[in-house]
């Protein structure tokens, strides 16, 4: 008994296509599963990052205002960066810490790295957050009013 020869040749034919489907899946698939990781995983510890800096940024801009009042209403600002880079190295942070003399407004820049799950496949080891944070200094005059120190 032989077969048509037409029916071979179209058992032929959908033999490749299913094959050439089964082949687009098995590299798509595990591209969309990457880009979703890289989305979901990766940008949450990015936006992590981030919030943890703000924290850290505000918390560094009051700590450093408070450190920098002296006496009198003058500013140390020796002591303001001292003691605001003390405390984001403790809290395991990176950044720049600056003063503005004339305003008496401090400026805090506080960054943060975490590693990447899915984006380390791709050559991309960590992300970085960062946040800014300022804070003036101000006293209480005698009838009870907010005065800035400058």
């Amino acid at each position: 008994m032989t077969t048509h020869p037409r029916h071979r040749l179209t058992s032929w034919i959908h033999d490749e296509e299913g094959s050439a489907q089964s082949l687009m899946l098995t590299l798509i698939v595990p591209v969309f599963i990457l880009a979703f990781g890289i989305i979901l995983v990766d940008f949450g510890a990015k936006n992590s990052a981030e919030s943890q800096a703000t924290a850290a940024a505000q918390s560094v801009a009051r700590i450093a205002t408070s450190a920098g009042a002296t006496d009198y209403g003058t500013i140390d600002r020796g002591r303001m960066i001292s003691e605001g880079n003390a405390a984001l190295a403790a809290l395991g942070m990176t950044g720049s810490i600056s003063v503005d003399d004339a305003s008496g407004t401090v400026t805090v820049r506080a960054c943060k790295s975490a590693p990447t799950k899915f984006a380390s496949l791709v050559g991309v080891n960590e992300v970085q957050g960062c946040s800014e944070a300022r804070a003036s200094m101000y006293t209480l005059g005698n009838d009870g009013q907010k005065i800035k120190l400058s």
